[in-house]
């Protein structure tokens, strides 16, 4: 997770299957990246690098020139048809490099957020901006370099200095400076409540329909899958909740979801 400055790779999955081969969406891997107070304090703690926010950015840096060395090297090693040990480590790395793996980045603060689009820049990534919870002071740059985001959680405490700004109000300054993103929730135990705090961010300044496309067919974009699941439209997946009331509301249950066209939960 988000105490290492790199945090392995992650796919999109649905949540019906009877093995990881039946829920796991092929062609969507990412890498989990973190700036930002998380990794600062656990390498903190250990007394080694990196222990602050320069460490970050450093340790980031050097992941990166090491795996661009380790790529140069192995393409070396093949046109000359000598061994080589393989580093599964790097391997992942390189994936990233070459934009076949998009780079999430973890970044709450502003100043986390500007880092993150440097470093990602430096090394030509396909990224995104994850929490991006100060994104508001940033909006304006965010939007004009056309980099998605995914917003929240949006009812966090003050559990730590980066995320005491947390607004109810940043999707709305998103939607208004033009930036695509979506809305998520962190931890398990509130995935249920997603509707929940997009409709709480409609009720400060978020549009109904930005609302629905940030929990919709924009999550769907930035994983990759918008030409399966997403929007309701012949020849994706047939993924469909059905709502006994409005969608964004707390009164709301739940009615049917239908998965890959079949109904795998009925109130």
């Amino acid at each position: 997770g988000s105490s290492n400055i790199i945090g392995g790779t992650g796919f999109a999955m649905k949540t019906v299957g009877k093995t990881v081969y039946d829920m796991v969406i092929p062609g969507t891997e990412a890498m989990k990246f973190a700036l930002g107070e998380n990794p600062k304090r656990n390498y903190r703690e250990r007394n080694q690098m990196p222990a602050t926010r320069m460490g970050n950015a450093a340790t980031f840096r050097k992941a990166f020139m090491k795996a661009q060395d380790y790529e140069r090297k192995l393409k070396e090693a093949g046109k000359k048809g000598e061994p080589f040990d393989r580093d599964l480590a790097n391997e992942a790395l390189v994936k990233v490099l070459n934009r076949e793996y998009r780079a999430r980045i973890h970044c709450h603060r502003a100043d986390d957020i500007v880092t993150a689009m440097r470093l990602a820049e430096e090394f030509n990534l396909d990224y995104t901006l994850e929490h991006c919870t100060e994104g508001y002071h940033v909006a304006d740059i965010i939007a004009q370099k056309g980099i998605q985001c995914v917003l929240g959680p949006l009812l966090m405490g003050p559990a730590k200095q980066e995320i005491w700004d947390v607004r109810m109000t940043t999707p709305a300054v998103m939607e208004k400076a033009g930036v695509e993103f979506a809305i998520m929730v962190d931890a398990s135990s509130e995935t249920k409540y997603l509707n929940v705090q997009t409709g709480l961010a409609v009720r400060y300044g978020l549009s109904e329909e930005m609302a629905f496309k940030s929990i919709t067919i924009n999550p769907a974009k930035i994983i990759g899958i918008d030409d399966k699941v997403g929007s309701l439209k012949e020849g994706k997946d047939a993924d469909i909740v059905i709502w006994d009331g409005h969608p964004l509301s707390n009164f709301t249950l739940t009615e049917k979801v239908i998965v890959n066209g079949k109904v795998v939960h009925s109130k």
